[in-house]
Order: structure tokens, then C-alpha cells, then sequence
């Protein structure tokens, strides 16, 4: 049975360059479009320093380049919202595609999943991920301020990633296993511009060790044969430096949990043709996550476009087919959805973070309606200054804090947490729910993150989803570059760090079901 409330023209799953693309042409033909993003809008170009090379644009950094495109797509009608994809169905007529815990049919459905990283395979590298190996400069670059960093990789993103560590590291080396770069020599040429930047070639790093960080890193030169120790110098105290080791030897594509139906090449590329269809009629794949040349951003929005283009006469004979109306754009923002006003307390003290969260907040259009700001410049002995304490619209705290300014990629994580608490909030499982509910002592959740990583949004979200349903749990979210003291204290080199009740720490991205897996432990 077709639940109309429920059924899109379209579900593009994923929401990178190709996914935008498809988006904003699906959007513009008057279909009715839903993006599901499990991270962040922009995919891997959002956490790029800087684009040169898209036709017609200025260059400018990813996450520009990123919001214009999802701004656009927004525009023309198109639904854009955060989730994980869970069961797909994508034989048969309509297609079912569930996010989260919503079950949402299609009439077709464009697969633009784009890749994950790859790992190097050094000894070391997986016992130190999170903890001085990382595969995001822009996410955990500024925590190795002062510190000597190693980028592996001799293609584009490496070298990008090199100029943009250059400005927090005074030492960057860039280990390529080849005998020269495997990118153009208009992107290598800029390394010049940079004395603090050393290039290896023919080198490898065989492996990391250290206590509780990166302290060593073994290298061999491939030519050679010759290997040697490189130790970070120590600190004033005559503590080593952190060496943090930043990996970028190509992506493979997240193919791996799609059904079998589709068919891929042994990379697990999916096979597409000129108009990019897959094998499974009414499924198109676009962008990284195809069989193709070449990646990069104008390959990706010539892919979105033309499986957008593509399908919609394919949808507009199943309308005629079935009989099904005109389906009913949306294109409303989460916060105009929210059933009542909350209260934002502002707990400030005299720092610079404390009046650019005031100021953020008051010049937020968006929620001139929609909340009421209280200020507080009072201490609390409970509480880290500054914070914006979210509270219901009696002004009932939620629970949930949040230790920053919520721009960048936590805005929407913010938004989520003020529709969450004024109503009528994220739809849940019932036995998620039940759990939830079942929470019968404290729990206290600070998320450390950055404004700028992708993976940090997923477990802020979960963390004041749990608090905002249950009054035993409370939520904090902290720009951790506001707040070196809790730094130092858990030792963070790589975001998100979930700390529960203070003594118990957890590396990574977090689900709401992840976090209550770790509370029942």
C-alpha cells in the first residue's frame, strides 16, 4: 500500500556533489526529491581546504562550494535530511529505502554513496586510529597545533591535506610510496610555497608506536632499503609531542552493504551505462560509487544530472501506470515543523567564545520565532561557562548544552536538538524508545568535536536525542578548541570523543543505539 506522506519521485541516497546535482535537476523538474545524508551534506569535498578547478566558480573552500550546492537543491523543493540508511528494497515498482526508523517508498532511487577512505596498513595503524592516526586533516588537523605531523599519500587530497596541515604543524612531512605525485603539477607546484613541508619519496612508514600517543615512526625507502626511527622532540616538561599521522591513499567505494542484485566490478564499483543505470531497473548510481576515470567534482554533477534527467520520464509513466497523483513537495525546514517555543539559557561569562555565541544566536533569523533567549551572567558551580542550555518552553531544562557556537556542521545538530525538545521530535523505534525510557540513573554525555568534522553532528544528535527523552540524562556538546582543559584531561587527537559520566571514554561516530550499548555495559 502507497502512504503518499511517505513517497517520493525520488530518494537519493547520499548527499556529496553527485547526490546535490541530482537533487537540484530531479527538483527543478518538479519531482518530489528526498536526500538522505548519513554525515554531512558535501560529502568529501566539504572537508577540503580549498577548490581551484569547478568551472564558472571563484576558488573557494569546499564547504562553500558544499553549501551552495545544497542551498540550491533546498531551494528548488528538494528534502534534505540526516540519517543512516538501513534495509533497502530496490526491486519491484516501488522501492523501499528505511532511515533510521522511517520507512520511505520511491519510485526510483539514485545510489551516490561515494567512497571511504582506505588505510595504509603500517604496523601500528589500527591500534592508534583515533589516537594520532586519522584520515581527516580538517577534522583532526587543528589538534596537532605545534605538533609534527606525517601525511601518507602522493595524489591530490595528500598534498592538499599537507598545505593545510602546514598551517598548525612546523614540521609536515608527506611520505609517497611512488617515485613522484600521482596529481597534476599545478597541485604539487604549491608545496614550494612551503618551507615547513618535506616530501619522501619512494618511502613508506612501516609503523607507529608510542604510550598513549604517537611518539615514533619507523620509515624505509623503498629504493634503498635503508630504514630509520624519526621521535617527536619533547615538550618543556621533556613530554614528547603527539605525532599525529594523516592518511590519504584513495577511497573504495560503500557498496558493500547494497543488495546483491547490483552489479559491480571487483573494486565493488557499481556498473552503470552512459545514463547511469545500474543493473536493477528504476536504480541509477552516481559519483564516486560508480565504475569510472575519473573522480572528482565535475564528473560527480555530470553523473547526478544526467541519472536525474534520465529517470524522470521513467517516473512519470509509473505515475501514469498506477494512477498516482502529482506527489506534494515538502521543502520545509525542521525548525518551521516545531509544535511549540523553546527556551535558550545562555550561561556566559567574559570570555570572546561566551559574546560570539550570544551574537550567533541573536542573529540567527531562523529562530526569531522560534525561541526566546534568556542571558545568565551568573556562574553555576554544575556548569562549564560558556553554555546555551536548551530548555522546553516552560523553561524546564532538557539537559542538553551545548559549549560552542552552533555553526558549521553542528548547526543542524542544534536544530535537531530544539526540535527534539519543543516537539514533536525525531520518530523512534518503539523499543528503542522503551530503552530510552528505561534509563533509571544519571548519565552524563560530553561530546568534544570541532566545528569542522563530519563524523562529530551523528553523536551529538544521538547523545541529546537520549536526554531529551529522559530526564536522567544530560548532554554537553564542546567545541573542544574553546576548551584546551578538557583536552589535555582526555587527551583527545581525534574527534568525536564521547566521555560517560566521566570515566569512560569512546573514540568515533555514535548512534543513539551505539551510546546505549555503552551505558548498559
Amino acid at each position: 500500500m502507497l502512504d503518499y506522506s511517505k513517497l517520493y519521485d525520488v530518494i537519493i541516497i547520499g548527499g556529496g556533489p553527485a547526490g546535490l546535482s541530482a537533487a537540484i535537476y530531479a527538483s527543478r523538474a518538479n519531482l518530489r526529491v528526498l536526500v538522505v545524508e548519513k554525515d554531512e551534506f558535501g560529502g568529501q569535498i566539504a572537508l577540503t581546504a580549498k577548490v581551484e578547478n569547478y568551472p564558472g566558480v571563484a576558488p573557494c573552500s569546499g564547504r562553500e562550494l558544499a553549501d551552495l550546492m545544497k542551498k540550491q537543491a533546498k531551494d528548488f523543493g528538494a528534502d534534505l535530511i540526516y540519517g543512516k540508511t538501513g534495509e533497502i528494497s530496490l526491486e519491484g515498482t516501488i522501492k523501499e529505502v528505511t532511515v533510521d526508523d522511517t520507512v520511505y517508498q520511491a519510485l526510483s532511487v539514485i545510489l551516490a554513496t561515494g567512497g571511504i577512505p582506505g588505510q595504509a596498513g603500517f604496523e601500528g595503524e589500527t591500534e592508534f586510529k583515533g589516537s594520532g592516526v586519522s584520515y581527516c586533516a580538517t577534522c583532526d588537523g587543528p589538534l596537532f597545533a605545534g605538533c609534527p605531523v606525517y601525511v601518507v599519500g602522493g595524489g591530490p587530497a595528500a598534498v592538499e591535506e599537507s598545505v593545510f596541515l602546514a598551517e598548525f604543524s612546523p614540521q609536515v612531512t608527506l611520505v609517497v610510496r611512488e617515485e613522484d605525485f600521482t596529481c597534476e603539477e599545478s597541485i604539487s607546484g604549491q608545496l614550494k610555497d612551503y618551507a615547513n613541508i618535506r616530501v619522501l619519496f619512494h618511502t613508506q612508514i612501516v609503523s607507529v608506536s608510542g604510550e598513549m600517543t604517537i611518539e615514533e615512526v619507523i620509515l624505509t625507502d623503498n629504493l634503498t632499503g635503508r630504514t630509520w626511527v624519526e621521535r617527536s622532540d619533547p615538550d618543556p616538561e621533556g613530554l614528547p609531542d603527539p605525532i599525529g599521522v594523516f592518511v590519504f591513499v584513495g577511497y573504495h567505494p560503500d557498496t558493500a552493504w547494497l543488495p546483491d542484485g547490483l552489479k559491480k566490478d571487483g573494486a565493488g564499483c557499481l556498473l552503470t551505462d552512459d545514463r547511469m543505470r545500474t543493473s536493477m531497473p528504476g536504480v541509477y548510481a552516481a559519483g564516486d560509487v560508480r565504475q569510472k576515470e575519473l573522480r572528482q567534482v565535475v564528473t560527480a554533477v555530470s553523473d547526478g544530472a544526467l541519472a536525474a534527467v534520465d529517470l524522470e520520464p521513467y517516473v512519470k509513466k509509473i505515475h501514469t501506470d498506477l494512477n498516482i497523483p502529482g506527489l506534494k513537495k515538502d521543502g520545509s525546514d525542521i525548525l518551521s515543523s516545531m509544535e511549540g517555543k523553546a527556551v535558550l539559557n545562555l550561561w556566559l561569562d567574559d570570555s570572546d567564545l561566551a559574546r560570539e555565541m550570544e551574537e550567533f544566536l541573536r542573529e540567527k533569523e531562523e529562530l526569531k520565532d522560534k525561541v526566546e533567549i534568556r542571558i545568565h551572567r551568573e556562574g553555576r558551580d554544575d556548569l562549564i561557562l560558556p553554555s546555551i542550555e536548551i530548555c522546553s518552553g516552560d523553561g524546564v531544562s532538557s539537559g542538553i548544552h551545548f559549549h560552542a557556537v552552533p555553526k558549521g556542521l553542528e548547526w543542524n545538530s542544534f536544530r535537531i536538538a530544539l526540535f527534539n525538545v519543543a516537539g514533536p521530535g525525531q520518530k523512534i523505534r518503539p523499543e528503542i524508545l522503551n530503552r530510552i525510557k528505561g534509563i533509571d540513573r544519571k548519565i552524563n554525555f560530553r561530546i568534544l568535536a570541532t566545528l569542522t568534522c563530519s563524523k562529530c553532528p551523528a553523536t551529538v544528535m544521538a547523545a541529546c536525542q537520549i536526554a531529551a527523552l529522559n530526564d536522567h540524562v544530560t548532554a554537553e556538546m564542546f567545541d573542544i578548541m574553546h576548551f584546551g582543559k578538557l583536552r589535555f584531561k582526555y587527551n583527545v587527537q581525534s574527534v568525536p570523543v564521547t566521555v560517560i559520566n566521566e570515566d569512560k571514554l569512546i573514540l568515533g561516530k555514535m548512534e543513539v543505539e551505539d551510546l546505549l550499548n555503552e551505558i548498559g555495559k
